[in-house]
C-alpha cells in the first residue's frame, strides 16, 4: 500500500515538471549572478599543471559569471574571500597552494563556498611567502 501513493507522487512532481496548469515551467532565475573568484599568483611556483587565470575568467564569464582575479594574501583575508562574495573559488595552480590561505578556504568551503582545482592534487604542495619569495 506504501508504494502507491510514493509512485503517485512521483508522477504527479513529473508531471508539474513539465506543465503546471498548461504552462511550462521555467527555472527561477537568480537574483544576482554568480561570482567566481580566481587564484593569480603569477610569481608562485607551480607544481603538476597550471592553467591561465585569465584564460578560466573569460570563459567563467562568458558562461554568465562574473569573476575577479585574487592574489594569495586576498585568499586568505576572509573580509574578500567568503560565500557572501564569491560562489566558487579556482585553484589554476596544480598542486600549489599558499599555505597562508588555507583556514580561510578551508571556511569558504564549510560556509558553502564551491571549490574547483585544476592541475594536480590541491593542497599537495604548500608553499609560504617569505624574504621575497616563494618557499
Amino acid at each position: 500500500m506504501q508504494l502507491a501513493p510514493r509512485s503517485f507522487c512521483v508522477l504527479w512532481i513529473l508531471f508539474i515538471g513539465v506543465h503546471a496548469f498548461g504552462q511550462p515551467v521555467t527555472q527561477p532565475v537568480p537574483a544576482t549572478r554568480p561570482a567566481a573568484a580566481i587564484l593569480h599568483e603569477p610569481d608562485m611556483p607551480i607544481k603538476g599543471a597550471a592553467s591561465s587565470p585569465e584564460t578560466i575568467a573569460a570563459i567563467l564569464r562568458r558562461a554568465g559569471l562574473h569573476t575577479r582575479l585574487i592574489s594569495a594574501r586576498e585568499t586568505a583575508d576572509q573580509s574578500i574571500l567568503n560565500p557572501t562574495a564569491f560562489d566558487i573559488l579556482v585553484l589554476p595552480t596544480g598542486e600549489s597552494f599558499p599555505v597562508e590561505a588555507r583556514d580561510n578556504v578551508v571556511q569558504f568551503l564549510r560556509d558553502d563556498g564551491c571549490l574547483i582545482a585544476m592541475g594536480g592534487y590541491a593542497f599537495n604542495h604548500l608553499l609560504r611567502f617569505e624574504n621575497e619569495q616563494w618557499q
